[in-house]
């Protein structure tokens, strides 16, 4: 009779052992759910072009959940270099990015933020490159518009010279 007891109570624990595994996986599931659902949430906010609230909650996902900075940070950096943001500002984007792969070596998004990173950088220099021509073409622009106005005032100056040669030629013609 003994043993039978035994043998329901090693059942009746083996049940809640099975039923706080089947608690903490359903938590765990949950938990990569709702972690998804930021992802979707954060996708139909860059879809509306709400980048700012977009943002927001990838910022305060950083805060209130340290363990998900990384994802939150890789979030940002996207909507930081999102070429349809009109607060788009590609340094912010290179820092989250680069604050990811200096603090978070083993996240799963280093390598994209990798790439992400290299890629922001030449287009930064990039831009930089095309203002330092665009200035370069405004100065020559400006240095042939000069050039031009030399050349019409040269040539007003030829055409009074011919006129004086024209007219010194009558004379001497009428002075033979």
């Amino acid at each position: 009779m003994g043993k039978k007891r035994r043998g329901q109570r090693e059942y009746i624990f083996l049940l809640i052992a099975i039923g706080v595994i089947f608690c903490l996986q359903s938590c765990v599931i949950l938990n990569k759910f709702k972690h998804n659902d930021f992802f979707v949430e954060q996708h139909k906010l860059i879809q509306q072009k709400k980048f700012d609230f977009a943002l927001k909650r990838a910022q305060k996902l950083k805060q209130e959940r340290p363990e998900k900075a990384d994802k939150a940070l890789f979030q940002m950096g996207v909507i930081y270099a999102h070429p349809q943001n009109p607060g788009r500002n590609y340094y912010k984007a290179l820092r989250c990015f680069q604050i990811l792969i200096n603090k978070y070596p083993q996240s799963q998004f280093l390598s994209e933020a990798q790439i992400w990173a290299i890629l922001i950088k030449d287009l930064i220099d990039k831009e930089k490159t095309i203002r330092v021509q665009k200035a370069t073409i405004k100065e020559l622009r400006r240095k042939i518009k000069n050039k031009e106005l030399e050349k019409e005032m040269l040539q007003k100056q030829l055409e009074k010279i011919k006129e004086i040669d024209i007219g010194i030629e009558e004379k001497r013609r009428k002075l033979k």
